[in-house]
């Protein structure tokens, strides 16, 4: 095989295309206009062969489709073949996304043999090509040609059905328009709602939980650490997805469940790990969450949440395998009756993560996708957690999109185990109607601090890595934070469970006057 692609990134996606319902709406005309923004599916090989993995590699990400590139120049080359090894059974659209601008042409039904893509410019400017199709169709590929060169890509037999559309939406960012009873997702579990619940009326404001986070992804060593100087594990233990997609740890197990049903609440967070490099040619190269300004020793991701949030780039169709990966765990939770507070995006008002690096309204495009995708992929065991930097309401996706308000703080107080207060006043008057959590610190809060400045966060939680043990959060610091009896455990939690669950079977059996 000779030479072949050094930058471009050849995408084959079949998708089914959004219809317009009525098109004197303005937003269905766009969206009839720009079917690429809203409509893809995952290419599904049912047959064929591989390329030469010497010549040109092949990148699967989750079924999300195939990806080409190689090691040549491309700006030379500007036209492209397309070899139908049979004829079609459908009309498709050949369609050449570029960073601002698409190309199409009609591939008629019973096209058999070569079709010409149009290209316009060079192939070094394009991010991808793909066939589109309204219909459900298998497409019998012979051959991708540079027809001012060399080289072709061995045949692949791709078969693809409709999905469910989402389509990624912006909405207002409102503050106060909802009460504290609505939740962002109207088919929430039976039990999320029920912890919810559970917040609202017997945490918040009243008493305060115990939290901690797992060391970078899938444990709970800091919790074990914390039950070892005090006696007790804190009620919440936020694990990480961070390496979800690693092969040396697998989130599949039992982890999660084993400490739900001790009585305890689980919590997730994760830091995206999307390319360095997007034309990485190996997968160590394939993790970053630092922007580069911020990466220092690791390695810094030039994503971008505008186009992660775009169905039909690049990194549309990488962050969209995440999801993928992550919805078929958050569904294996789901269906252990596990609840969960998921803080997804966290501090994206910081500028230092990835999710952050374009802009507020990027960033809330960027989670109303995130929110709508995990939705349609069935996922409803979720209390919704966004992260503020304070004073930062443009980034707010909004009340109808967020349950809690997490506060994510490492203060350089004199006098540990400070409140917080001037935060949390902050964060309550801008989100009257949200609870707000401490969801990230370094020295805990103490109980008495909290109730002399009325700042009784919803649950604090030290960072991991050491946290849990410095700044002050000692033995001595654990045990007297543990001995309040507003402060609450995962053992004080399994008791409230036990109790509450006798009193309502007790009331089952209670004779009806």
């Amino acid at each position: 095989m000779a030479q072949f692609v050094k930058k471009a990134l050849f995408a084959l996606l079949v998708a089914w295309p959004f219809v317009c319902a009525n098109a004197q709406n303005a937003a269905a005309a766009f969206r009839t206009s720009h079917p690429e923004l809203f409509a893809w599916k995952a290419l599904s090989v049912s047959g064929g062969s591989k390329a030469d993995s010497s010549a040109v590699r092949l990148l699967a990400y989750g079924g999300a489709g195939w990806y080409w590139h190689g090691g040549v120049d491309m700006s030379a080359y500007s036209r492209l073949g397309i070899d139908f090894a049979e004829a079609t059974t459908a009309p498709l659209t050949l369609q050449v996304l570029y960073a601002d601008t698409v190309r199409r042409a009609i591939v008629p039904a019973g096209t058999v043999g070569r079709f010409a893509c149009p290209i316009g410019e060079n192939l070094q400017d394009v991010y991808s090509i793909n066939l589109i199709s309204s219909v459900a169709t298998t497409v019998h590929l012979g051959g991708i040609n540079l027809l001012d060169g060399q080289g072709t890509v061995s045949a692949v037999r791709a078969t693809v059905q409709p999905t469910t559309l989402v389509e990624p939406t912006l909405g207002t960012a409102t503050r106060g328009d909802t009460s504290i009873d609505q939740l962002a997702d109207t088919l929430t579990t039976a039990e999320a709602r029920a912890l919810y619940a559970f917040l609202v009326n017997e945490v918040w404001g009243k008493r305060v939980l115990s939290g901690c986070q797992a060391e970078w992804n899938y444990n709970t060593n800091d919790a074990a650490t914390i039950y070892g100087l005090a006696g007790q594990h804190p009620a919440v233990n936020v694990f990480d997805f961070q390496h979800f997609d690693q092969p040396w740890i697998d989130y599949a197990t039992d982890v999660a469940k084993r400490w739900h049903d001790a009585g305890g609440i689980v919590g997730f967070m994760w830091h995206v790990h999307l390319p360095s490099n997007a034309f990485a040619e190996k997968q160590t190269d394939w993790e970053g969450f630092y922007v580069p300004a911020a990466a220092g020793n690791q390695k810094p991701c030039h994503f971008s949440p505008r186009r992660a949030a775009t169905q039909g780039t690049l990194e549309n169709r990488i962050y969209r395998a995440k999801l993928d990966g992550v919805a078929r765990l958050l569904l294996g939770y789901q269906s252990q009756g596990i609840p969960i507070l998921f803080r997804p995006l966290h501090e994206a008002s910081g500028g230092w993560f990835w999710w952050g690096s374009d802009d507020a309204v990027a960033q809330r495009l960027l989670w109303n996708y995130t929110q709508d995708y995990l939705h349609a992929r069935g996922v409803h065991n979720l209390i919704w957690v966004w992260t503020s930097e304070v004073d930062d309401a443009a980034w707010y996706p909004g009340d109808r999109r967020v349950d809690i308000i997490g506060r994510d703080n490492y203060p350089r107080a004199a006098v540990p185990h400070d409140s917080q207060c001037d935060d949390f006043r902050r964060l309550t008057r801008a989100y009257p109607n949200k609870m707000v959590a401490l969801s990230e610190t370094n020295s805990v809060p103490s109980w008495e601090s909290m109730s002399q400045s009325q700042a009784h966060w919803l649950y604090v939680a030290p960072w991991c890595g050491g946290s849990a043990t410095d700044h002050g959060n000692n033995a001595p610091f654990w045990q007297g934070f543990f001995e309040q009896e507003n402060v609450l455990t995962r053992e004080k939690l399994r008791t409230i469970k036990t109790a509450t669950e006798a009193v309502q079977t007790n009331a089952a059996h209670r004779p009806a006057f």
